[in-house]
């Protein structure tokens, strides 16, 4: 991620993508990729959808096909719409879960998720983290956390609650919730889902990232752009997370 040091150059970036956002919001065809999501939209409150989830239980698949997903992330679902809070103030939803393989041990895993003095080292979105309390099974994190889209800058400044549980022999989850935000965020959470195998190549683990987030509307298109890039910014998680696995796997 690039924070630019220029305070200057950065507002004028963020004009300029500003404006070309705007064109693109009032130029739009009706009925075209990037036409936006209708305000009546159904939207489900904060956490609703993945409580839902959680009780569907969602099948692993076989260990026979994580190789298959070594070096991808498969998209399992992603959307992007309006939420109207009972407040009447408007939100926009951002879901995604997505899942990989890594050439590693599940410790290894964990152990990079939970290296959180690293996390702004391992995720670009990260640019700072204090630990509050971490008992090594339940930790409280503050973060600060930047996103920059066509010179658009989104920050925030959350407090996160994480909770590992080690469900069995290879298996493993990694909750996590926002419980403090600031004015950009109404909610966010979501888990890793952590399970290990082997072939003959060696060890092998699984990995599913789920999660939901409601941020302020800032910018004109902000819909839009998230719709187009979100999945791209998800996917990159993902990558950040095998490299530093290995990086872990290696002793780093």
């Amino acid at each position: 991620m690039t924070i630019y040091k220029d305070e200057a150059m950065a507002r004028l970036l963020t004009s300029i993508a500003l404006l070309i956002a705007a064109a693109f919001a009032v130029f739009a065809a009706p009925g075209s990729e990037i036409e936006l999501a209708s305000e009546t939209e159904s939207v489900p409150a904060p956490g609703q959808y993945l409580d839902e989830l959680a009780a569907r239980d969602e099948a692993i698949p076989a260990s026979s096909d994580f190789p298959g997903l070594v070096g991808s992330e498969r998209k399992l679902g992603f959307e992007v719409g309006k939420y109207r809070a009972p407040d009447g103030k408007r939100w926009i939803r951002l879901f995604a879960e997505y899942d990989s393989a890594y050439r590693a041990r599940m410790d290894d895993v964990i152990a990079a998720l939970w290296d959180f003095e690293s996390s702004p080292k391992t995720f670009s979105r990260i640019i700072s983290t204090r630990v509050r309390s971490d008992d090594g099974s339940v930790a409280v994190i503050e973060q600060r956390t930047g996103i920059r889209i066509l010179g658009l800058g989104y920050l925030s400044n959350l407090v996160f609650k994480d909770v590992l549980k080690r469900d069995g022999a290879g298996s493993a989850t990694l909750d996590f919730e926002a419980i403090e935000v600031d004015r950009t965020t109404l909610s966010s959470r979501g888990s890793w889902i952590i399970m290990e195998s082997r072939d003959e190549s060696g060890p092998l683990t699984y990995v599913r990232y789920t999660m939901e987030s409601y941020v302020e509307p800032k910018y004109p298109a902000q819909e839009w752009i998230m719709r187009k890039f979100g999945d791209g910014d998800v996917r990159r998680v993902i990558r950040e997370l095998n490299k530093a696995t290995l990086e872990k796997a290696k002793g780093g």
